[in-house]
């Protein structure tokens, strides 16, 4: 019931209407036809938009991990990939969009501009609420609250907190699960407890100031493991003992809180296998043009070790 065009463009990889598609995978399937692996190959354009544009991704062991994912994933399937820096404003045209790390300002306008455009696009470890986006990602806000609940049930009820929560969705979302969970406690959460900003100057700047002025708290969440270990770092210098002093969580599960001492508490989120699914759900909105969005969750794992 098509074209024998339109079947050597979907075996080739290339994106026909919903109804064709359909109609092939049938005819494949009552005829148990396997196309040969070199007819397999996509012919098709994804471009990554990421934080590749400054020492984030080098700098930032998860986001290389989900980069990895998406590349070998693109790649193994046939497609020709293109990696563009987060601050570029020109969008060249590509057949789907993977877009990962940015500040909640830029992803914004990029949304808008690939929905004007009309160009299937998937946010890579992000939650957007908003219609027809498909997102790959964990449940951030689960993971914060979880890790909460672990210092409260070990007595702890003044916490300090530090990320940067007021120009990325992720962290947001974890520091509401923070809040929540304090407040499902009836735990107050005081504001000179928490700083939303990015920064390693400014953030030591802030836990100097806690300890100088004498502040009354006992365990420290990081809302990603670098300011987790930042902090572990400077009050270990100071002459602080972890966890005995404080108790300390961070969020992401990266190699390197393995090896700080003592090891650092988590929540291991699986970087590689979001780039991997990513990858795998823009090849799945190309096939299924017709698709409103896809929206996953993977799991995360609370990594328990001695620093809390």
């Amino acid at each position: 019931g098509v074209s024998r065009s339109t079947v050597n463009r979907f075996l080739a990889g290339q994106t026909v209407r919903g109804d064709n598609a359909k109609k092939i995978k049938n005819a494949m399937k009552e005829l148990n036809y396997r196309p040969d692996k070199i007819v397999e190959k996509r012919n098709c354009t994804i471009e990554i938009i990421g934080p590749t544009g400054s020492n984030r991704l080098p700098g930032f062991q998860g986001y290389s991990e989900m980069m990895l994912g998406m590349i070998n994933t693109l790649e193994k399937e046939g497609a020709t990939v293109l990696i563009q820096p987060a601050y570029t404003k020109y969008i060249p045209r590509a057949d789907g969009i993977i877009i990962f790390g940015l500040v909640t300002s830029r992803e914004d306008e990029i949304i808008e501009t690939l929905k004007s455009r009309n160009i299937p696009f998937v946010m890579a470890y992000r939650e957007i609420e908003k219609s027809g986006i498909s997102y790959v990602t964990c449940d951030n806000y689960l993971a914060a609250y979880e890790l909460t609940e672990r210092l409260i049930k070990k007595g702890h009820k003044k916490i300090a907190i530090w990320g940067d929560s007021k120009k990325k969705r992720n962290t947001i979302s974890k520091l509401r699960g923070f809040k929540d969970c304090m407040a499902a406690h009836n735990l107050q959460v005081p504001s000179y407890l928490i700083f939303g900003e990015d920064g390693d100057e400014k953030g030591e700047m802030w836990i100097q100031k806690l300890l100088d002025d004498k502040i009354d708290f006992t365990a420290f969440f990081g809302l990603t493991d670098q300011a987790a270990i930042k902090f572990m770092d400077y009050v270990q210098e100071r002459g602080y003992k972890i966890p005995d002093d404080f108790a300390v969580v961070g969020m992401d599960g990266v190699a390197t809180g393995f090896y700080t001492k003592p090891r650092l508490t988590s929540a291991a989120i699986p970087f590689s296998e979001i780039g991997k699914k990513s990858a795998e759900t823009i090849f799945e909105l190309l096939d299924n043009p017709n698709t409103v969005s896809i929206r996953r969750y993977l799991k995360y794992e609370i990594e328990a070790r001695e620093s809390d």
